[in-house]
């Protein structure tokens, strides 16, 4: 009985979605890859874009991205339009923050265009003096 009062409050709550998978990831792994060579400057979003096609329902894209380990908020107005703001990181003996920017049609809610960067060494930037 306590057990099935404790998820009723788990669902009520919003807090019914599952942690992304904590393991390394092919896509994120990738993007880390490409962005240690293109530190700072946009990255080439072919990876992203055979996950997540031009054309791409919104609601799909976002599940896509999620089970890839990243997190995500649509909506974000940006300088290119309105887009899916989604951000992983890669903790090794450098931490790296991967931000994917899906921008989408806001009235028929599919994917647009793709940007990507990746941060590198984002904890000695934010802990620094």
């Amino acid at each position: 009985m306590k057990s099935a009062k404790l998820w009723a409050l788990i669902f009520v709550c919003g807090c019914h979605s599952l942690p992304a998978a904590s393991g390394p990831d092919w896509l994120v792994d990738a993007l880390v890859e490409d962005g240690e060579k293109r530190l700072g400057t946009p990255l080439d979003t072919m990876v992203v874009r055979r996950e997540i096609p031009i054309g791409m329902p919104l609601a799909q894209a976002r599940a896509i991205m999620e089970r890839h380990g990243f997190s995500c908020w649509s909506g974000v107005p940006d300088t290119h339009g309105t887009c899916l703001h989604c951000t992983a990181y890669r903790h090794t003996p450098h931490s790296y923050k991967i931000l994917v920017k899906l921008f989408y049609d806001t009235r028929r809610k599919e994917i647009t265009s793709v940007e990507a960067m990746v941060d590198y060494d984002v904890y000695r930037k934010f802990h620094s003096g």
